[in-house]
């Protein structure tokens, strides 16, 4: 079976997809229903009606398959599946007139908006790290500018928000890692959805034949042991009949094979030999039964074939793997936890084990910069860049400052150990340790005067 080319769109790619569906768009007068979504283990699948033609378009589900791609073929029935994240979309997109779709500005992300029983809706997605997420949500507003009740996908909870433009709905996505591409490749390497379609039959036709090879390999297994259980009845029978020579410590005759004491009587390895024959005589009434199972599968495999993919890539409905884990509440955050804001970005001091453990696993992301003196006890420091970018020296002077007047070091020059949180591993049973990976060090000078430079 040939191997998919790359489905991840790159930024370039992604605004290209966008543009040709707005300029579908643009040449319908009252906006484009969305009639009908289903989904595959990959994508999902909106069905839209043009003037004289239903467009078909794809949104990656994450996972290798990001982006959106369109086509007038819908994904063959043989492939869909049925899924929370699908019941989702079915429920509070489906119906939606879309009016106008956007491409983010910064990263790649796309909006969706139109109207759905006379309320403004909004559909935005957003992929990063091979994770989807989406925010989606409504106003009684009949312009974009006003009050939204939104759900976003990593919260899960509709918040009311301000929103002045199209822009501040993107900026949510910030809490999920977005950021401003600053190398947005042009090339197009992307594989098309015809190439999908392909790559999706070749694979079912390879595990069909698959499958039945080893569905008729068992099958021979299981008639081997039939035909076996029917010898054995033959000597169930003699030794019944006391037919058998049973003198020797090992009976061995048609594969029933079984080892006696010196001490054990005529009678008693009769006695063990015929307790033996009655199990597999049971065994054989299994085997017959498991024998018609196989065979009726073979047949149905023959005529309907395997489905090569019956589960999703990934449901965005639980991001277990969450980039930015939710905020908590202040009755939540423990002692011992302080948060200094910087204009480039926020410093958070765990001055405990309980408060180490929070800010490394509840309030950072995987992308945010763990801090620690090297070789010495200290409290640990997290920075969360407001641009999502590695700290410069200058951020890392600051932040090594905090760390130290925290700690007991009784120096001016402060040496440091960091990494990105991602290469962290919490110690079991020992609150506030960790171990780490690809970390590096440097050293910098104490300034007194650290948090003067807070904003």
């Amino acid at each position: 079976m040939s191997k998919l080319s790359s489905m991840t769109q790159s930024y370039y790619e992604l605004t290209e997809s966008v543009q040709t569906l707005k300029k579908y768009l643009l040449e319908q007068n009252n906006g484009v229903k969305i009639q009908k979504i289903f989904s595959s283990a990959h994508f999902i699948v909106f069905s839209m009606r043009f003037t004289g033609v239903t467009r078909f378009f794809y949104l990656g589900r994450g996972k290798e398959f990001e982006g959106i791609f369109h086509s007038e073929i819908n994904i063959a029935s043989t492939y869909r599946l049925i899924d929370s994240f699908l019941a989702y979309l079915r429920a509070h997109l489906r119906g939606t007139v879309v009016l106008d779709i956007v491409a983010d500005k910064m990263d790649r992300a796309v909006l969706f908006y139109g109207f759905q029983a006379k309320r403004q809706t909004i559909f935005a997605f957003f992929w990063r790290g091979r994770e989807l997420f989406y925010i989606s949500g409504f106003s009684e507003s009949n312009q974009v500018a006003g009050q939204w009740q939104l759900v976003c996908s990593w919260k899960r909870t509709t918040e009311s928000v301000d929103i002045n433009s199209v822009e501040d709905i993107f900026s949510l996505f910030d809490n999920v890692g977005r950021k401003d591409l600053k190398k947005k490749n042009t090339s197009n390497t992307c594989a098309g959805i015809d190439e999908y379609h392909n790559f999706l039959q070749e694979a079912d036709l390879n595990i069909t034949s698959k499958k039945l090879k080893y569905l008729k390999r068992k099958e021979e297994n299981i008639k081997g042991d039939i035909n076996k259980f029917e010898r054995w009845k033959k000597i169930f029978q003699n030794v019944l009949e006391d037919n058998c020579n049973l003198e020797n410590l090992v009976f061995n005759q048609d594969g029933m094979r079984i080892k006696f004491n010196v001490e054990q009587s005529y009678y008693n390895r009769k006695s063990l030999l015929l307790d033996k024959l009655k199990k597999h005589k049971l065994y054989s009434q299994m085997a017959i039964k498991r024998l018609d199972e196989i065979t009726a599968q073979i047949l149905k495999k023959q005529s309907t074939g395997f489905i090569a993919f019956q589960t999703p890539v990934f449901n965005p409905m639980t991001h277990k793997n969450l980039q930015i884990k939710e905020e908590v509440s202040s009755k939540q955050m423990p002692e011992g936890v302080k948060f200094f804001i910087f204009p480039t970005g926020t410093l958070a001091i765990g001055l405990s084990a309980q408060g180490n453990d929070y800010i490394r696993s509840r309030w950072a992301g995987k992308s945010d910069f763990w801090f620690h003196l090297d070789g010495d006890r200290s409290p640990h420091g997290i920075w969360k860049s407001k641009n999502g970018q590695r700290p410069v020296f200058d951020e890392i002077a600051i932040i090594g400052s905090a760390i130290s007047e925290y700690s007991a070091l009784d120096s001016s020059e402060v040496n440091l150990v960091y990494t990105e949180v991602k290469n962290l591993k919490g110690v079991k049973q020992s609150p506030g340790k960790v171990t780490f990976k690809k970390e590096k060090r440097i050293r910098i000078l104490a300034d007194l005067g650290w948090q003067e430079k807070s904003a």
